[in-house]
């Protein structure tokens, strides 16, 4: 690879993973148009950068490009935010399972039991932080690295609704004694009491999904000061 192309890869993923950041943050809400022109202005770089790194977008399922209205931050439906907390829910089933039925896990339960023991004060986005900690590290224990890698993406696309989810009125408190649970039952060997007490925890995260997104459309457009999609058209 010659030095100018390493330099043009270099350059796109930058602006890829400044993108992705954005877009996953909501700080771009969904329906806002990504101009390229704009963004190479922004980023200071030409225009293969920009169109290698919105391509990149859109293989990861986070822009589209739609007709008359070029490159758009994708609208992410109810329904696919759904399908990552269900294939969530499979994963983490077979992880509690398969902890349950393992002796030796006695430090790690002891760690995660700290975090979890007292639901103190603490703001959403550090209850979040505590709660994505939680639920990577029982996985991490299985040992299996693809296990654990396919978890940390399905989080990463759901990192956003965890804060806003832990806004709802007694969430902190109901997480904390449904993660006692899971860590009393899988301490117990109790395969089957974990896999109930696991499915309990993010069944309550999915039952909030409508509630949490229509929060976390709203903030984004006020804080950034967009126009809902189909605004500009009315």
């Amino acid at each position: 690879m010659s030095p100018r192309t390493t330099k043009r890869k270099n350059l796109s993923h930058a602006v890829f993973e400044t993108l992705k950041k954005r877009i996953l943050n909501w700080e771009y809400p969904p329906g806002v148009r990504l101009i390229e022109e704009d963004l190479c202005a922004e980023f200071n770089v030409s225009r293969s950068p920009v169109r290698e790194a919105l391509g990149r977008l859109a293989a990861f399922g986070l822009v589209e490009n739609t007709p008359h209205r070029g490159c758009q931050v994708k609208t992410l439906e109810i329904q696919t935010i759904k399908d990552l907390y269900q294939l969530r829910l499979a994963m983490e089933l077979y992880v509690v399972e398969t902890l349950a039925r393992r002796p030796g896990q006695e430090t790690l339960m002891a760690s995660l039991r700290a975090d979890w023991t007292d639901p103190a004060p603490r703001e959403s986005d550090a209850w979040a932080a505590l709660d994505r900690r939680f639920h990577e590290e029982l996985a991490a224990a299985v040992g299996n690295p693809l296990l654990t890698q396919q978890l940390a993406a399905v989080n990463e696309r759901l990192t956003v609704l965890r804060p806003f989810d832990f806004s709802i009125e007694e969430r902190s408190v109901s997480t904390c004694r449904q993660h006692m649970d899971i860590l009393d039952t899988i301490a117990s060997g109790d395969a089957t009491g974990a896999r109930e007490a696991m499915r309990a925890n993010i069944e309550d995260s999915l039952g909030n999904v409508e509630t949490v997104v229509g929060r976390l459309i709203a903030k984004a457009y006020l804080r950034g000061g967009f126009a809902p999609p189909g605004a500009a058209d009315a």
